[in-house]
């Protein structure tokens, strides 16, 4: 085929495993199969600012809007620069004069200061694309799969192959998308410096409610959620052979983020990302849980962002990593991030590595419960400039140098009731150290 696949509202689209080709015509913007719908020129702002959780609207005027129609609820808030724009899609359920009450609670609240408003939207909605194969020529460029402005679509059983610009599988400003059991491969120019090149699952610029789940991914760049995305969520993929990570937030202003009971395999990067040192947003309410790490060649799990936007209530919990290739380091970067918990995690095996775990400039801490053992080179914790940190029944076995190492610039530390199979830790001295096995 030479130029994209439209799909209209409320379509079932069953390839029943047919191959498409895409040869010419499929450009950065686009996709083989596209799934757009639109901002329509009809609007009213709101006359009071609303609050997360509200389903009624006081609103200058409700003309042109009516019952059962799609909205986007707004303001000229942005996460950074023009991007992550404060928005969530809705349904009007009832009006009634200059009140508009939609059909599900608002998880956002919207200004009349930064000119709140409701738009009205012609969604590609209601749309099931099942089994197809989409495969893009070398130097085409192009998603496999894209959409803007969907809403309760569904993408399942699909395989994607080739995908540069945007993504195999990738939305944009939308909402209620379920990305099941689909296969991404073989992203091009995942090498390139500039990024944005060869993603696999995608979600981008306000999403929400969206999730990918069971999905297999392999020699892809990353698959990520970005740009103020909301209530979104990676469950149950496997990741094989990234070019830099598996699984990344992107640190660009998302919230209420589910990344779970995800498999990454040999990556050549990074495992699991919240953000990164240059980060242009922080990230909030991110949860890393009952994911398996094996072999990866970088970093296995970063939550980090610069000094003075730091990510809020990160919970990395009941993890594993398993052999990592990484050669150096930290196996685990916790920077910048208030109110963390890092529990339950199982560090193993990392015959080449100088240290576990680095936290640094971190406030409300919790490292508790974890098994850390076989770091050849150095270090089982290391933290520093952190305040308010608990490390509490954690256990550290075959631990080349220190298991638990307190730097400089700590306040209110507790480290209790650990075990170690050796004496080696490293402290301060002004910290509340109570029933460790150092200490009997």
């Amino acid at each position: 085929m030479t130029g994209p696949l439209s799909c209209k509202p409320s379509v079932n689209f069953n390839g029943k495993n047919a191959t498409l080709i895409a040869s010419a015509a499929v450009t950065s913007e686009h996709a083989v199969i596209e799934l757009f719908g639109s901002v329509t020129p009809t609007s009213t702002t709101l006359q009071t600012s609303s609050l997360v959780g509200d389903t009624v609207f006081s609103v200058t005027s409700a003309a042109g809007f009516v019952a059962g129609d799609y909205v986007v609820i707004r303001d000229n808030n942005y996460k950074f620069n023009t991007e992550g724009r404060n928005q969530e899609l809705r349904q009007i359920q009832t009006i009634d004069g200059n009140y508009i009450t939609i059909a599900k609670p608002a998880i956002g609240f919207y200004a009349t200061a930064s000119a709140a408003e409701i738009a009205k939207i012609n969604p590609a909605r209601n749309i099931l694309v099942d089994g197809i194969k989409i495969q893009i020529g070398t130097g085409i460029e192009g998603a496999g799969i894209r959409g803007e402005y969907a809403y309760n679509c569904k993408i399942k059983n699909c395989e994607v192959s080739g995908a540069d610009y945007t993504g195999s599988i990738a939305f944009g400003s939308s909402a209620y998308v379920t990305v099941d059991g689909n296969t991404a491969k073989d992203g091009q120019n995942i090498d390139l410096g500039s990024g944005g090149r060869g993603y696999g699952l995608h979600f981008y610029e306000s999403c929400h409610n969206c999730v990918a789940q069971n999905n297999y991914t392999y020699n892809i760049r990353e698959n990520l959620i970005n740009t103020g995305s909301r209530y979104c969520s990676f469950i149950s993929n496997e990741d094989e052979n990234c070019y830099d990570d598996s699984f990344n937030t992107h640190g660009t202003g998302n919230e209420h983020i589910l990344i779970a009971n995800n498999i990454s395999r040999d990556s050549r990067g990074a495992g699991i990302l919240v953000g990164y040192d240059s980060c242009e947003a922080p990230d909030k309410y991110v949860t890393v849980q009952g994911n398996k790490i094996y072999n990866c060649a970088g970093y296995n799990i970063i939550c980090s962002c610069p000094d003075g936007q730091e990510h809020n209530h990160i919970e990395v919990l009941g993890n594993e990593i398993i052999e990592p290739a990484y050669s150096g380091d930290y196996l685990v970067i916790l920077h910048n991030t208030t109110n963390l918990k890092f529990n339950t995690n199982i560090i193993r095996d990392g015959a080449n590595n100088y240290r576990a775990i680095d936290l640094y400039n971190c406030d409300a801490v919790e490292v508790c419960y974890n098994d850390i053992s076989d770091i050849a080179q150095e270090e089982g914790l290391v933290f520093e400039n952190c305040n308010t940190i608990l490390i509490d029944h954690n256990n550290f076995s075959n631990i080349t140098g220190y298991n638990i190492w307190a730097k400089t610039g700590n306040t209110s530390v507790t480290i209790s009731y650990n075990t170690c199979d050796d004496a080696d830790v490293a402290l301060q001295g002004d910290e509340t150290v109570i029933g460790n096995s150092w200490q009997t």
